[in-house]
């Protein structure tokens, strides 16, 4: 009978980690491949554009007459409710179409859009980087939140709303 030596307990050889350094290099592979994409990049870009279209939109608003009817306050804390309502899984479809109607003109419709700004979101598949990880997620702006999380009734009553009261929208 053959007898193999067995190392005391305890003891360590650079041998234990091959397999360690192997899984932890093909997850950081894996995870450079899946990863950014040029996302990043192109966040930064998104997000001026949509501080600069809103702005100007919210001056057109301004300038064609129109009165801000909800306070800032009032409405930083819509944009910021609309963020987790429609990041939670499932959306709480009636609550996002309760905060979206509590506008009344042009001027707050543009002013809840520039506080909103853009947020991270998720627009890829489930097993994207974003989704895994939160990293590597895509800069979003309040209307294509609202594309992407309400369904098409929840979003004909926006738009119906936004109709009634004057509101040159459509999400």
């Amino acid at each position: 009978m053959v007898y193999r030596k067995r190392k005391a307990v305890g003891k360590f050889s650079a041998s234990d980690l091959i397999v360690p350094a192997v899984l932890i290099g093909a997850a950081y592979y894996l995870f450079t491949q899946l990863g950014d994409n040029g996302t990043s990049q192109n966040n930064s870009v998104v997000d001026k554009n949509t501080g600069d279209t809103a702005a100007a939109a919210l001056a057109a608003a301004k300038a064609a007459g129109g009165q801000q009817t909800v306070s800032d306050t009032t409405l930083n804390s819509l944009a910021n409710s609309l963020y987790q309502e429609m990041v939670q899984d499932p959306v709480n479809q009636a609550q996002v179409l309760n905060n979206l109607i509590q506008v009344n003109t042009q001027v707050d419709w543009q002013r809840l859009y520039q506080l909103f700004g853009t947020r991270k979101a998720n627009t890829a598949p489930w097993y994207s980087t974003c989704a895994l990880t939160g990293y590597s997620c895509d800069s979003v702006d309040l209307g294509t939140f609202v594309k992407y999380a309400l369904d098409d009734q929840h979003r004909s009553e926006v738009n119906s709303f936004f109709s009634m009261q004057g509101i040159n929208a459509q999400v």
